[in-house]
């Protein structure tokens, strides 16, 4: 299912489809986004060894690591699979165990910090390893939030030189000046999205005279308004926030984002709407998917199958 027919199917489970009640979207899919996450707290069903890294800075021994990471796994540097520390001791880099042997700033070790959720190793790369390029194997939340936002830019009117567009986006300003000779508003479109495309943190492509824009972390949201300016201007473009993600669990397992969203709706919302026994019974089947989910994720992994929550899969 696509996230839009995830929130039609809500709302028929709610028995909310004229918007009567008067659950918006935005909160729907929040708690469909929430759904998501659950079940992947309750399953550890992604288990990822490609998207998440840590690059080494010299005399930097802690790394912030993505909040959609639940669990670091192991720690591999290209083949050599770096030592778990396991010690709840709050201690000082200089302090690691002393059993373990120091290759001159060559990182051996690692652990997460229980407060912070950041990663630490052992011992501090030196300048040596600057640049060096750890990937972490994880559980992780999947990837595209379901409440994930995207933006389009539609650029209409005609061409005229000097209309500058300027686009802000998550608070950072790109601008285009026109000049006249691009020919057709789908070449300023191209033009304007090879700007914000030049950013670090965004992408941005141009399909005739609309731009997309996201962000490059799948997590990260945009927020984007836009102003023409120039005397005389003759080109309008028009900025609009969508929703972007779909469920990347599979289809047949999709319902649970479902069941877990008429849970929250029904037991969150006004007196006259709250209905526990209901909301007690989406629960209960969210529960259902979730040991279907388990045991579906370790016949995958060629592992045992066995029906309840392992705590392995927790934080």
């Amino acid at each position: 299912m696509t996230r839009a027919e995830m929130l039609a199917e809500l709302r028929e489970v709610i028995h909310d489809t004229t918007l009567s009640v008067g659950w918006g979207d935005a909160v729907l899919v929040g708690y469909l986004a929430e759904g998501q996450d659950k079940f992947c707290e309750e399953t550890g069903y992604f288990r990822d060894a490609t998207n998440y890294t840590v690059t080494l800075q010299t005399d930097t021994a802690r790394y912030d690591i993505s909040d959609r990471i639940i669990q670091v796994l192991h720690v591999w540097d290209g083949m050599r699979r770096l030592g778990k520390i396991h010690d709840d001791r709050v201690v000082s880099n200089d302090d690691w165990p002393a059993t373990i042997s120091v290759t001159a700033g060559l990182p051996t070790h690692w652990r997460t910090d229980k407060e912070t959720g950041a990663i630490e190793f052992y011992p501090t790369p030196t300048s040596d390893y600057d640049e060096r390029v750890m990937t972490l194997q994880v559980w992780r939340y999947s990837r595209y939030p379901l409440d994930r936002m995207s933006s389009t830019i539609t650029l209409t009117g005609s061409l005229h030189a000097g209309d500058v567009i300027t686009a802000t986006v998550n608070g950072a300003v790109y601008s285009y000046a026109v000049l006249g000779s691009e020919g057709s508003l789908s070449a300023v479109a191209a033009a304007l999205a090879a700007v914000i495309d030049a950013s670090t943190d965004l992408v941005a492509t141009a399909s005739g005279q609309v731009v997309a824009v996201s962000a490059l972390l799948p997590e990260v949201s945009t927020s984007t308004t836009t102003v023409v300016s120039g005397e005389g201007a003759t080109v309008t473009a028009t900025a609009a926030d969508v929703y972007s993600a779909s469920p990347e669990i599979v289809n047949r397992l999709q319902r649970a984002c479902v069941e877990w969203a008429a849970y929250k709706a029904l037991m969150h919302h006004d007196s006259e709407t709250q209905d526990p026994i209901k909301a007690s019974e989406h629960l209960a089947a969210f529960n259902a998917y979730v040991l279907d989910g388990i045991r579906q994720f370790r016949r995958k992994h060629n592992q045992e199958t066995w029906v309840g929550t392992d705590p392995a899969y927790r934080t």
